[in-house]
């Protein structure tokens, strides 16, 4: 679920500025897992977990560079909080819209402060000579972009994949259990809008009328907008199981159900019949 909702803020219009986030612990001063906390332009409190563990975005496990990518700030300007639950870093600085790769690295002093650059170190891993893996110059620039764009096409494709599940999941209607009875099959209409008028009373008169687009006299009138197929036949068959006369839907303006491949043949589908359906044919 998390993909979707990264991919769904990626692709936003307005979802703000995308940016690989990178922590550079070069002296080993963290104690623990680092916590990120941003507070960008608009107010908004954001806390990520960056991590240093050669899964994409971060190009090689136990380097002292921590990779997140972040999605949807609001303006250039952000103020940065590290934390690994013992000591914190806390300072503020502006992102770089130059780079091909929006890019943010904070580099952590033992003093508690932080230096801000748009571009990876020089070299990333220990200055004493230690045994972590080394990336230097305009290779690790590489690299991570390299890492930054595959892991975007990798959340793309599945969101793409998780979005059109949950779509078909949504506009699937569980299909009731059978019963030895008999039940009259209404069949379902589809009416010229000069007969609206006269059909809508004809209905008004036997029925409780649910209506989809401009009220009628006498109607229910369905206040979402755009509703699924599946969630119109819902609400019809709960008003069936009050008391009162038997319910019926009327459709007047079709363009008022949710989108979809034929809307309308798929609420015919759903109705299967089980009480009366009327759609009132586009103009």
């Amino acid at each position: 679920m998390s993909a979707g909702l990264l991919l769904g803020a990626a692709l936003a219009q307005d979802a703000g500025l995308s940016l690989l986030f990178l922590v550079n612990d070069p002296e080993g001063l963290l104690q623990g897992e680092p916590q990120l906390t941003l507070t960008d332009a608009a107010g908004r409190v954001s806390t990520y977990s960056p991590r240093d563990n050669g899964m994409l975005p971060d190009i090689a496990e136990g380097d002292g560079l921590y990779a997140q990518p972040i999605l949807g700030l609001q303006g250039v300007r952000v103020e940065v909080t590290i934390t690994d639950g013992q000591r914190s870093w806390q300072d503020s600085g502006t992102i770089s819209i130059d780079s091909k790769t929006p890019m943010l690295l904070v580099q952590l002093g033992a003093d508690g402060s932080l230096e801000f650059s748009d571009s990876p170190p020089a070299s990333v891993g220990p200055e004493d000579g230690g045994e972590r893996p080394e990336v230097v110059g305009s290779d690790a620039r590489a690299q991570l972009r390299w890492g930054y764009w595959l892991w975007a096409v990798m959340m793309a494709a599945g969101g793409v994949v998780l979005a059109r599940w949950l779509l078909r999941l949504r506009e699937r209607a569980q299909a009731p259990a059978r019963l030895a009875v008999e039940t009259p099959i209404v069949v379902s209409r589809r009416i010229a809008s000069a007969d609206r008028d006269a059909v809508c009373a004809a209905l008004v008169e036997a029925h409780r009328v649910v209506v989809v687009g401009p009220a009628q006299p006498g109607t229910i009138a369905c206040l979402d907008a755009h509703p699924l197929p599946g969630e119109l036949v819902a609400a019809v068959e709960a008003l069936a199981l009050s008391p009162g006369r038997s319910p019926a839907l009327l459709i007047t303006d079709p363009g008022l159900l949710a989108p979809g491949a034929d809307p309308v043949a798929a609420l015919e589908r759903l109705v299967a019949g089980r009480f009366p359906l009327v759609v009132v044919a586009s103009s």
